[in-house]
């Protein structure tokens, strides 16, 4: 599975993809790509967004049973 976050990554970004290669997705692949290319990017490689300013946790909410605000995903 592909998944997809903004560039220049941050702490919180670096954490996120051991986490889910750790306990979601051994064979995940990561990309990072410009904020405002973002959602189109994802769309283009079938890839799950797993943070970003605007669409915290997006597609894998009802995913894991999330419902309301999610601050971060992981």
């Amino acid at each position: 599975m592909k998944w997809i976050t903004r560039k220049d990554v941050k702490v919180d970004r670096v954490a996120c993809p051991w986490l889910i290669k750790k306990f979601v997705d051994p064979s995940a692949e990561f990309l990072f790509v410009e904020e405002t290319d973002l959602l189109d990017e994802a769309k283009r490689r079938l890839a799950h967004p797993f943070e970003s300013p605007r669409k915290v946790g997006g597609p894998l909410k009802p995913a894991f049973g999330l419902s309301g605000e999610v601050s971060c995903l992981c």
